[in-house]
């Protein structure tokens, strides 16, 4: 069935892709799947559950419902909200983030991943219970990945183009997925064209 004149007026659609240099899973694994890195890196002995409790801290890429990893369309939407509200002083908006969220939708449910995924660990520091504890962070992450999305822009007059693009530039420098503040995710805009 044809869109009418009236619900295609309604909205403003763009086409947007970027090259991510470094994305880093932000899912944390199954039970099943630390289990399954325990064995492989041979964590036995009667030491194993506070092993366990010390290798905690595994995260993964979102899995669509094939089974294949992607990165969701919610996140890409989580991050242009956070550059709304970072940038809303700079370009002089008023509760922009909530005006952004309201009115910009990211079309695409998950976007698939199709670099080959790697897999790392480094050392981090945690707060548990007992106190503070090294702990061993295991991530699966993914080089030079190009991503397509869809935005669809409430035609009100409150987002413009030119807007959007301030927004994505920032985005570019902040990064996308887990590990930012380890210089993760930043990324270089291909296109953003109406569509």
């Amino acid at each position: 069935m044809a869109k009418s004149t009236e619900t295609e007026s309604l909205w403003k659609r763009y086409r947007i892709s970027f090259t991510i240099d470094r994305l880093v899973g932000g899912i944390p694994a199954s039970p099943r799947a630390m289990e399954a890195w325990l064995d492989k890196n041979e964590v036995t002995g009667p030491d194993r559950e506070e092993q366990l409790e010390q290798l905690s801290h595994s995260v993964i890429f979102w899995r669509d419902p094939d089974g294949n990893p992607a990165y969701e369309g919610r996140c890409l939407k989580a991050a242009l909200k956070e550059a709304a509200n970072v940038l809303k002083q700079l370009l002089k908006k008023t509760a922009y983030r909530s005006k952004l969220a309201e009115r910009v939708f990211v079309e695409e449910k998950f976007a698939p991943i199709t670099s080959p995924i790697q897999s790392e660990s480094r050392p981090i520091s945690v707060m548990t219970a007992r106190g503070p504890r090294t702990s061993l962070k295991n991530y699966e992450f993914v080089e030079n990945q190009s991503l397509t999305f869809h935005l669809a822009v409430l035609n009100d007059d409150v987002f413009h183009e030119d807007e959007l693009r301030t927004l994505l530039e920032y985005m570019q420098q902040n990064g996308l997925g887990a590990d930012r503040s380890q210089g993760a995710g930043t990324f270089t805009l291909n296109e953003f064209v109406p569509v």
